[in-house]
């Protein structure tokens, strides 16, 4: 049987430094950090390097940068200066094809972890791009999908795969045997309404972006919630409001990060919800966005964009 694809969302300068203040629940200045514009990689159309749709971003212990795309349904390996390095995939439903790949993660040891959006199943390659293992049909049961949307690989192994038509993030072992399930349809806090993408906060728990519930909730190993926070606003945007909270990401510091798809920017928070910084605004010059889709963070201070609209990924640095 064929399935309807449903789609989420509508359809290099050197040294540019923008400073922004940290700002901590009180209001007060904390300190600055610093978001310098390193560079982009911004070529769209169907040859090795070029971009089509990129809609998730993942980085390895070596730096290589691995980049899912969703309008080539494929995924692609770059160097952290944007060099190609190898690619694979095509639209299809036979191993190590894709309809619409989206949020990826790679594990300590280096296996790509692909969510298959329109296959309704996770694909496991290695760093070189060869096909290990997969699970998952469509449904609504116990280790099914409806539209796998992100995924995190945390702690001990655990894989959290935001389940995006179930409304709820299922957590499954590296081999794909399911361990829990966290969350179902709903708005109140620990219910979710189309999460996304997941990320792993050491010594806290699962980080899920509650997408059209425009907020973020920090769930504990075993899937009991322990904060949340944000609303949906438009126009003027205050900080800590989301128009679609789109994926997250957490770096050394257990700073959380998140594309705020229609706002067009980056918001940074500390790991109990403080809000510190936000950078970005709508346009195609370096530093701005044009709907964000991921953000990647490659220690000590490396940040990656998934720059969807622009058909672009942006590299910066993080002082601060």
């Amino acid at each position: 049987m064929t399935r309807k694809i449903r789609h989420i969302g509508a359809s290099g300068l050197l040294g540019l430094l923008i400073t922004v203040g940290l700002i901590t629940g009180c209001g007060k200045e904390a300190s600055e950090i610093e978001v310098q514009f390193v560079r982009q990689w911004d070529k769209s159309g169907p040859e090795a390097g070029t971009l089509k749709e990129p809609i998730g971003i993942a980085v390895d212990r070596e730096g290589m940068v691995y980049v899912s795309e969703a309008g080539a349904h494929r995924i692609q390996k770059f160097t952290l200066e944007g060099q190609p390095v190898l690619r694979w995939g095509g639209e299809g439903r036979q191993k190590g094809e894709f309809q619409r790949p989206m949020h990826l993660a790679v594990s300590q040891n280096g296996e790509v972890f692909v969510p298959d959006f329109g296959n309704d199943r996770i694909q496991v390659f290695t760093a070189a791009g060869t096909y290990v293992r997969e699970w998952g049909t469509s449904g609504s049961g116990e280790a099914e999908f409806d539209a796998p949307a992100g995924v995190a690989v945390g702690n001990q192994g655990e894989v959290g795969v935001a389940d995006f038509y179930n409304h709820r993030l299922q957590i499954f072992d590296r081999q794909g045997r399911l361990r829990r399930i966290v969350g179902s349809q709903g708005h109140e806090p620990g219910y979710l309404y189309y999460p996304t993408d997941a990320a792993w906060l050491q010594g806290r728990g699962w980080v899920v972006a509650d997408a059209y519930n425009h907020r973020i909730q920090i769930f504990d190993p075993v899937g009991k919630l322990i904060i949340f926070w944000g609303k949906k606003a438009e126009g003027s945007a205050p900080p800590g409001t989301f128009n679609v909270a789109n994926a997250v990401a957490v770096d050394g510091s257990g700073r959380i990060y998140v594309a705020d798809f229609y706002h067009h920017r980056i918001q940074v928070f500390a790991a109990d919800g403080t809000f510190l910084t936000v950078f970005g605004r709508q346009g195609s010059g370096p530093g701005e966005f044009y709907r964000p889709t991921d953000v990647a963070v490659y220690p000590p201070d490396w940040l990656l964009v998934a720059d969807w609209g622009n058909n672009r990924i942006q590299v910066f640095k993080i002082k601060g």
